[in-house]
C-alpha cells in the first residue's frame, strides 16, 4: 500500500509554500536546468513534485472540493447541497439553472490545470530523455513509467470530462501549440499506452514510500478502460492488482479512517495529510451543524432515495413510503447494513459523545431547501459520514489530516465484475456476480445472483452506488452508462422531515429541491471545450453539441 506523503515536502515548492526543507540543491542559493538532473536525488524530488495532481483533484482537493468546486455525487440522486447560491450551492446553482455550464463558464471543467500540469511531466519526460546523465537505464525507465501514469491520469480526467481532447505527447508539441483535438478512440488509447508503459516498468512490489507502483497502474487503468468500454483491459487490469495481492478490510468503516500511520489492507493508493501544513477542510465543510457553529458547513445530506438503498443487515429491502404510523425510526436505521452505519449520520446517531438530533428544532436541525442562502444545516435529515473524522475536535482551527484512499480494492473487483458482464469475448455473468457477492459478504449480506446482462447490470450498479457512496464516483458512472439524462432530468429528490412532539416523533418525506425539477441536458453527457482554447488555438473546433 501506498500514500502521499514525504512528497509533500516537494510539492510545497510548486505550490509556494516556503520550508527549509524544500530541495536543498547544491548550490542552495540559486536553481537551474543543469542542478535539476546533476544528482538522481535531484531527480527523484523533481519527479516528486510532479504528484500534486493526486492531491488536487483527489476528494479533498482543491480542484474537486474548492470554494467553488465540490464533490460530484451532489449533482446526483446521492447528496443534496443545502444552498443555492455560488460556492456554498453551487452544485445546487448546476441543477437548477440553464447555462451554469457553458464554454465560457465550467467549474466542472479541469482544461487548463490540467493542461499545465501535462507540460510539466513533458517537460519532466524531455530533460529525463536528453539532459540526465547520472541514471542507470533501469533507473530512467522506472522514472519515466513514474511521469507518464501521472500523465495518464491527467488525460483520463480530461478524456472523461470532454471526450475527445489534444494530445501532447512530447514537450515538442508547445513550440507549436496549434493541434486539433484528437478521437476519443485516440485519446483513451493514448491513456491506455501511458498507463500500460506505467504497468510494465514501475516497482514489482507495493511500495511504502508515496510513490505508485504497479498495482496503482493496474487499477487506474481499470477504471479508465470503463469509460473508453475497453472491457477486456478492464479484465487484464483488474487482475493484475489480484495477483499482486490485495484483500477486503473486514471493517468497511476502517478503510476510511486511514491516516498517515494507519493504513487499511484493502488501500492500494492513498494521499496523506500528514500535519498542519499539510491538512484539508473536509470536516469543516461536511460536520453536521451541531458540532462546531463556527465551522463553514455546506452541509451535503445524503437525500432519502439514497438511503433508500440501503439493506438491513439481514438482506431486506425498506419500503420507506409505506412504514406504519409510528415507526421505531431509530431502530430501523440501526438495522441497516454497515455500510449505511459507516456513511451515514441520521437522527439518533451516536456521534462524537452525543446523539444526533436532525428533527425540526435539533441541534442539527432540518431546514427546507429555499432561497435563504446557506442554511449551514441538513435540507434532507441526514448528513454524511464517511471520511469524517470522528476524534476531530478542532477541525475548525486546526483543519483535518485524514487521509483520501484514491485506490482500494473494492473498486477494482466492481470494475472487474461490470467488464466480465460487458465483455463480448470473455464474458461469464457468474463470475462477475462472484465478485459483486464477495463486496458484498464483507457487509454480511446475502448474495445475490443474475441470469442475464440486464439483472447483472442493475446488481453492479446497485453495489457501485453503495460500496462507492459520496467518493465522487456516481456522477461519472451515471453519465458513462447513458443512464444520467433519466436519472438526473426532470426530476425531484427527497428528504425526512422529522417533527418532534410530546407524543413522539412524526415523519414526512418532502421534495429536498424546493419543488424544482432538475436539470441534465443531452449535451452534458460531454462538458465543452473552453472558449479560451477555441480562441488561442484555431485548429481545435467546439465539441458539436455545444456549438
Amino acid at each position: 500500500m501506498k500514500s502521499l506523503n514525504k512528497l509533500f515536502i516537494a510539492l510545497a515548492l510548486l505550490v509556494g509554500v516556503s520550508s527549509c526543507d524544500v530541495l536543498e540543491f547544491d548550490p542552495t542559493d540559486r536553481y537551474n536546468e543543469a542542478t535539476g538532473w546533476a544528482s538522481k536525488a535531484n531527480v527523484d524530488k523533481y519527479i516528486a513534485g510532479q504528484y500534486g495532481s493526486l492531491e488536487v483533484y483527489g476528494q479533498f482537493g482543491s480542484h474537486s472540493f474548492g470554494t467553488a468546486a465540490f464533490n460530484t455525487d451532489g449533482l446526483t440522486d446521492m447528496l443534496k447541497y443545502s444552498s443555492n447560491t455560488a460556492g456554498y450551492g453551487t452544485p445546487n446553482l448546476l441543477l437548477f439553472v440553464d447555462g451554469q455550464i457553458s464554454s465560457s463558464s465550467n467549474v466542472l471543467s479541469y482544461w487548463s490545470d490540467c493542461y499545465t500540469r501535462i507540460r510539466k511531466v513533458n517537460e519532466f519526460l524531455d530533460g529525463l530523455k536528453n539532459d540526465c546523465k547520472v541514471l542507470s537505464a533501469e533507473e530512467t525507465l522506472a522514472y519515466e513509467a513514474e511521469a507518464r501514469f501521472l500523465r495518464g491520469y491527467l488525460y483520463y480526467l480530461l478524456v472523461r470530462a470532454h471526450h475527445s481532447v489534444i494530445l501532447y505527447d512530447y514537450l515538442g508539441d508547445w513550440q507549436n501549440p496549434l493541434k486539433a483535438r484528437s478521437s476519443e478512440a485516440d485519446c483513451w488509447q493514448f491513456v491506455y499506452d501511458d498507463l500500460e508503459f506505467a504497468y510494465t516498468n514501475l516497482s514489482e512490489s507495493k511500495r511504502t514510500d508515496g510513490r505508485v507502483d504497479k498495482a496503482t497502474a493496474a487499477a487506474l487503468m481499470s477504471r479508465a478502460m470503463l469509460f473508453a468500454q475497453r472491457w477486456d483491459d478492464v479484465i487484464t487490469a483488474a487482475k493484475r492488482v489480484m495477483e499482486i495481492g490485495y484483500s477486503l478490510d473486514p471493517s468497511y468503516a476502517a478503510v476510511f479512517n486511514s491516516t498517515y500511520t494507519a493504513r487499511s489492507v484493502e488501500t492500494i493508493f492513498q494521499v496523506d495529510y500528514a500535519n498542519e501544513n499539510y491538512c484539508h477542510t473536509w470536516d469543516s465543510k461536511n460536520c453536521p451543524s451541531g458540532d462546531d457553529p463556527n465551522a463553514t458547513a455546506w452541509c451535503p445530506g445524503p437525500t432519502q432515495e439514497m438511503i433508500s438503498e440501503y439493506e438491513t443487515a439481514d438482506s431486506k429491502t425498506v419500503n420507506w413510503n409505506s412504514l406504519p404510523s409510528g415507526t421505531d425510526l431509530t431502530a430501523l436505521y440501526k438495522s441497516l447494513e454497515p455500510r449505511f452505519q459507516a456513511s451515514v449520520l441520521y437522527n439518533g446517531s451516536s456521534w462524537k459523545g452525543r446523539t444526533i438530533e436532525t428533527f425540526v428544532g435539533g441541534k442539527d436541525g432540518f431546514k427546507a431547501y429555499n432561497d435563504e442562502g446557506a442554511p449551514k444545516t441538513t435540507v434532507t435529515g441526514y448528513y454524511m459520514r464517511k471520511y469524517l473524522d470522528e476524534k476531530n475536535t478542532e477541525f475548525v482551527t486546526a483543519n483535518s489530516t485524514q487521509s483520501f484512499v484514491a485506490f482500494r480494492y473494492a473498486e477494482v473487483l466492481l470494475n472487474y465484475a461490470e467488464a466480465l458482464v460487458k465483455s463480448s469475448t470473455q464474458k461469464n455473468i457468474a463470475t462477475a456476480m462472484g465478485y459483486v457477492n464477495m463486496v458484498r459478504d464483507r457487509a454480511g449480506l446475502k448474495a445475490v445472483s443474475a441470469a442475464t446482462d440486464d439483472a447483472a447490470m442493475k446488481a453492479i450498479k446497485h453495489e457501485r452506488k453503495i460500496e462507492l457512496a459520496f467518493e465522487g464516483f456516481h456522477y461519472w458512472d451515471l453519465k458513462r452508462w447513458g443512464d444520467a439524462a433519466k436519472e438526473l432530468g426532470n426530476v425531484q429528490f427527497h428528504a425526512i422531515k422529522i417533527t418532534k412532539s410530546t407524543s413522539g416523533l412524526a415523519y414526512e418525506f418532502p421534495t429536498c429541491d424546493g419543488g424544482q425539477n432538475r436539470l441534465f441536458p443531452d449535451k452534458y453527457y460531454s462538458l465543452p471545450i473552453p472558449d479560451s482554447e477555441i480562441t488561442t488555438n484555431t485548429l481545435c473546433l467546439q465539441l458539436d453539441e455545444w456549438k
